[in-house]
């Protein structure tokens, strides 16, 4: 778990999201594991820290490995979002999260939106409370 991890599962408390499950094992004999993720709806995060230090994701081996992964969660079903430190920092990891949330889940409920058989879309633009969480 990462300092990065740590700060976007701070946002999504704050913007009074699901709580993610950390660390979950997705894949039924593989050993990987998704950063975040929220199981019942198949949604994932994967934050991609160290891309500027030259981290295991950036080497020839480390981005095989990812693809491998990638392309085995898309065959179980699941969307996984991306997103590196800049994005949690500036909010847009925060947006991308919140925007899966709602389009595809009973979280969509408590907010603006209209039922197209089992998918939401939002009607109401969701305010940033990310940039008011930030300004203190």
């Amino acid at each position: 778990m990462s300092t990065l991890e740590d700060t976007l599962c701070q946002h999504i408390q704050y913007a009074e999201l699901p709580e993610p499950v950390r660390e979950w094992r997705f894949h039924p004999t593989r050993k990987w594991r998704f950063d975040l993720a929220w199981p019942d709806r198949l949604l994932a995060v994967e934050v991609q820290g160290g891309i500027y230090q030259g981290g295991g994701h950036t080497t020839v081996t480390g981005v095989k490995r990812d693809i491998e992964k990638a392309n085995a969660a898309t065959m179980l079903g699941w969307r996984v979002l991306y997103v590196h430190g800049d994005m949690v920092r500036d909010g847009s990891a925060l947006a991308l999260v919140e925007d899966c949330l709602l389009y595809t889940s009973d979280a969509a409920d408590e907010r603006s939106s209209v039922d197209l058989g089992g998918r939401r879309i939002i009607k109401k633009k969701i305010k940033q409370r990310f940039l008011l969480y930030t300004r203190r």
